[in-house]
């Protein structure tokens, strides 16, 4: 690992030249600072670890993954891309924009905008991808998002890039239509646009959010609802199509 510091580190004492847990300026290493952080998540019992799911040969039950219809599992997805994959390789080679569009691409999107009962749909490589990517890029300068307390880390990444961007973030108590009233009417008339961000199924708790009531009063506020269904889709619905149609609320 480099031993190359950001100027300002505190040092922790000079030792001779050959002394790796120091700089050529006696300031600690990186690695020294790293282990020392680490050491601090082992005290306080908050160090994560990689743990491999199969290993060992256990059967385990599995109740933290997102695979709600296990399709992961399935051979025949598995069947199904092992196809593509003979067929087209390994990766789309490039950015789409400039060279790794695929009809494969397209012919997905149409699917899950078929499904969604949407106009049209734009894969990303990840939920966080396109939470991080979609909210900044949706929003701007004189725009405020009203984010649910509870909103998945990607969200709440994607609001900090939007925030850099120029818009504004507050944040709202959980799944409360009234406090989100409340405040988008203490806002009226302040900002271009307003944005309820929210998630129509949060994975932690498996509440399900009331997009029926915050879809009316989105209506009636003239504010734009954004919804991550990463959680939702497939899982409620007619058809498995989200949580907007559970709720009667598509379009």
């Amino acid at each position: 690992m480099s031993d190359v510091l950001a100027s300002g580190a505190a040092p922790l004492g000079r030792a001779g030249p050959f002394d790796a847990t120091v700089d050529p300026h006696g300031r600690a290493s990186l690695d020294a600072q790293l282990g020392a952080a680490l050491a601090s998540l082992d005290a306080a019992g908050l160090r994560r670890r990689l743990r491999p799911a199969r290993a060992g040969g256990r059967r385990l039950l599995d109740f933290a993954s997102n695979d709600y219809l296990g399709l992961a599992a399935d051979p025949r997805p598995a069947a199904a891309a092992a196809a593509v994959l003979a067929r087209e390789g390994l990766g789309a080679g490039s950015a789409r924009l400039i060279g790794g569009d695929h009809v494969e691409h397209h012919a997905l999107e149409a699917d899950l905008a078929a499904l969604k009962r949407a106009d049209a749909a734009l894969l990303f490589p990840s939920g966080y991808a396109a939470n991080t990517g979609a909210l900044p890029a949706l929003t701007g300068a004189g725009d405020v998002i009203y984010s649910d307390a509870l909103n998945h880390a990607s969200i709440v990444d994607g609001c900090r890039l939007a925030r850099a961007g120029g818009a504004t973030v507050r944040v709202v108590p959980h799944a409360d239509v009234d406090a989100l009233a409340a405040t988008l009417g203490a806002d009226a008339g302040r900002f271009r646009r307003c944005w309820i961000v929210v998630e129509g199924i949060y994975s932690m708790d498996g509440d399900l959010h009331p997009l029926d009531a915050t879809a009316a009063l989105a209506r009636r506020c003239d504010a734009l609802l954004y919804v991550d269904d990463a959680h939702a889709t497939g899982v409620v619905g007619p058809d498995g199509r989200g949580s907007a149609a559970h709720w009667g609320v598509e379009g």
